[in-house]
């Protein structure tokens, strides 16, 4: 598979929202943004033209694809 940039609104128990990019490579079939988040690892990583983020998966409320 080939990884692909994809915008997303990450948003946390506390209430805190994030919005960015990540870079996404999943299998054909499990391509949504909550298979991403839901893949190996306790963080992923948000990045904007700013700042970078690193959210750990369990804090996550809610995740949308911003495309």
């Amino acid at each position: 598979t080939a990884a692909k940039l994809v915008g997303l609104d990450v948003v946390l128990h506390g209430g805190a929202e994030y919005h960015g990019r990540a870079t996404v490579e999943l299998p054909p079939g499990r391509a949504r943004a909550l298979d991403y988040v839901n893949g190996p690892g306790e963080f992923f990583t948000l990045f904007s033209d700013e700042t970078t983020h690193y959210l750990n998966k369990s804090f996550v409320r809610l995740i949308r694809p911003l495309d």
